[in-house]
């Protein structure tokens, strides 16, 4: 048995106007979060992130969204039904409180 921690699993999948996540984002994936997100934010007015699917988001996801912010040049970030404890996340990151982040439940 390896010491090494397994991988989370993330599912990222595109959808009108953004993307779905699914499952983890932490320190593991979030390069492939990172490349996903800020893909789809690069030259876009507005970036819609599903995260009805996310079950955890570590300090480094948050890194991502702020990421897709700057690369919005201020365009709106729209996050979709994110569960309890990734609102916690949100309020506590302070995202929640930007007015170019949009958070629909």
């Amino acid at each position: 048995m390896s010491d090494e921690p397994a991988e989370s699993i993330l599912e990222i999948e595109p959808v009108e106007g953004g993307l779905r996540v699914r499952g983890q984002v932490d320190l593991s994936n979030v390069e492939a979060f990172l490349e996903a997100v800020t893909d789809k934010a690069a030259g876009a007015a507005e970036l819609v992130l599903d995260l009805g699917g996310c079950t955890y988001m570590g300090s480094e996801g948050i890194g991502v969204l702020i990421e897709a912010l700057k690369s919005l040049e201020g365009g709106r970030l729209v996050l979709r039904s994110p569960s309890g404890i990734i609102m916690k996340v949100l309020d506590l990151a302070g995202l929640s409180k930007l007015p170019n982040v949009e958070i629909s439940r």
